[in-house]
């Protein structure tokens, strides 16, 4: 816990092209993150509640332009914030609800492009982890945060590699290069390499040079394995649905178009299965038929899906589909007569 703001910053440090959003659960927290994070030298600002509209909407025109490469935010001030591009959102400290967690998330990997979300837990916390996994039919992996040797290869890579890919425009420079070629003429080869690296990875050089690892142990985040979401066969109705891996989509994908057709709570979902071309999921059978009428014509991410039922007691290997029975009930004589 008391490294959790070093920790941020290595996440930071360690992606040269950062641009993203970090989360915090109060306004409070909020400020003191942005605030340290601007006196160490990085391009932050805050937004949250107690900032004025024409606070707020000069923050985000900074952001949108990207003046600015951090943003740290509160759930209730971000909403609405739709801006493209954005490589990372950090959850600084996981929010109460799991509909928030997937709200703040949503905010990078748009448009079709790829993004990292990150949270930073310790050890008392990995136990909301196994809860959102459970609740979201979602799988994190616990990675080790990174070290200052680390770090400063990362930074010093991307320096190399802008260089080497920087265009010379020699007639810019030309009036230039006898006084520079002067000034360096004393220096090896070797020399001049180890000068200019230092001088451009010296705040990362200085700041990692005694930094150790602050990661736990693996053991203690992995001694309690994730419940798996599995329910009683007797209790659950299996389905299939005609989408998978293939078409690019996750199982909560799948999660959120069975509960937002049905409106139903993810609680009722049992587990999901993503094939290649095909799915399974569960779902209690109390609901099992709403699930099956709602999801009658619906679309996911612009492709019909289809849905059937699945008959649990025939399916060994193959995918046996069969259309939902029901028993048609037995009027009373009483209620029958009435009827007539």
């Amino acid at each position: 816990e008391k490294d959790r703001y070093t920790a941020l910053k290595r996440i930071v440090d360690y992606v040269p092209d950062f641009f993203g959003l970090i989360f915090c659960r109060t306004r409070e927290e909020t400020r003191q993150v942005a605030e340290k994070l601007v006196k160490d030298g990085y391009n932050a600002d805050a937004l949250h509640g107690d900032l004025s509209q024409a606070q707020r909407n000069h923050v985000m025109k900074k952001f949108r332009e990207k003046s600015l490469q951090v943003l740290v935010a509160t759930d209730v001030a971000a909403r609405g914030l739709d801006v493209d591009d954005i490589t990372h959102v950090i959850h600084y400290r996981l929010p109460d609800e799991s509909e928030r967690y997937t709200h703040r998330s949503g905010r990078t990997a748009r448009a079709g492009k790829s993004g990292d979300a990150i949270v930073l837990v310790n050890t008392k916390e990995v136990r909301k982890i196994r809860d959102l996994e459970r609740e979201n039919g979602i799988r994190f992996v616990f990675d080790k945060l990174p070290d200052g040797c680390a770090i400063c290869e990362k930074q010093i890579e991307t320096m190399i590699g802008k260089m080497v890919q920087q265009d010379v425009n020699r007639k810019e420079i030309e009036q230039y290069l006898p006084a520079i070629y002067d000034a360096l003429s004393g220096y090896s080869r070797e020399e001049l390499i180890q000068r200019f690296v230092s001088a451009e990875v010296s705040r990362f050089l200085e700041d990692y040079k005694d930094a150790g690892d602050i990661s736990v142990s693996p053991k203690k985040v992995h001694d309690k394995p994730a419940r798996p979401v599995r329910r009683s066969r007797y209790k659950t109705q299996r389905f299939f649905i005609n989408v998978g891996r293939m078409d690019k989509l996750k199982e909560g994908a799948i999660l959120r178009l069975v509960c937002d057709n049905a409106a139903i709570s993810s609680d009722k979902v049992g587990n999901i299965d993503m094939k290649r071309e095909f799915s399974f999921f569960e779902i209690e059978k109390s609901v099992a038929g709403k699930v099956l009428k709602s999801l009658k014509g619906a679309s996911l991410d612009g492709r019909q899906v289809h849905v059937n039922y699945v008959d649990q007691t025939k399916e060994k290997t193959g995918i046996r589909k069969t259309k939902p029975k029901f028993r048609k009930k037995r009027s009373s004589p009483v209620k029958a007569a009435a009827r007539q």
